[in-house]
C-alpha cells in the first residue's frame, strides 16, 4: 500500500557520507651529513692619516726705553699678548721707564703625519662533510642579491 500524501513514482535518494583522516609523521633519519661554521679573524695594520694642530710660540723683544707715569697691565693686539716690563731707574729722582715690551704671538701650523691601526675583518666559513668519519669540506657561498 502507499501512503497517501506521498506520490507513487517518488523514490528515496541515498546521500553517501565518506570522511578522510589525515595524519602527519615526522621521521628523523641520520645522513651522515654534518655541517659546522667557523669564523676566521684577521688583523691587518693600516696607515691612517692624522692631521695634528700644533700652537707654537715666538717671543720678540721690543726695546722702548721711555719713561711714563705709571705702570700698564699686560694687553692683547690682535694675536699677540704685550706684556710690559719695567725698570726702576736711580737718579736724582726715581722715574719709572718702560725698557721693553715682550710680543708673544700665537700661531697655528698643521703637522700631517700617519697611525697605525690594527683594523678586524671577520669571515665565516661554512664546511660540510658527508659521513661521520669524513673530512670537511667548504660549503660554497650563497649569492644573496641585495647584500
Amino acid at each position: 500500500m502507499s501512503d497517501s500524501n506521498t506520490p507513487a513514482d517518488t523514490q528515496a535518494t541515498v546521500v553517501p557520507v565518506i570522511t578522510e583522516d589525515l595524519s602527519v609523521v615526522r621521521v628523523t633519519e641520520k645522513t651522515g651529513q654534518a655541517v659546522r661554521v667557523r669564523v676566521v679573524s684577521e688583523e691587518q695594520t693600516k696607515r691612517v692619516p692624522l692631521v695634528d694642530v700644533v700652537d707654537e710660540l715666538s717671543v720678540e723683544r721690543v726695546p722702548i726705553n721711555q719713561v711714563v707715569a705709571e705702570r700698564l697691565p699686560p694687553r692683547a693686539d690682535g694675536d699677540a699678548l704685550i706684556v710690559p716690563v719695567y725698570e726702576t731707574i736711580a737718579v736724582v729722582e726715581h722715574r719709572l721707564v718702560l725698557k721693553e715690551e715682550l710680543r708673544i704671538v700665537r700661531s697655528k701650523r698643521k703637522v700631517a703625519r700617519g697611525q697605525d691601526v690594527v683594523v678586524r675583518e671577520e669571515t665565516a666559513i661554512v664546511e660540510r662533510r658527508d659521513t661521520e668519519d669524513g673530512d670537511w669540506r667548504p660549503e660554497e657561498p650563497i649569492d644573496i642579491p641585495g647584500i
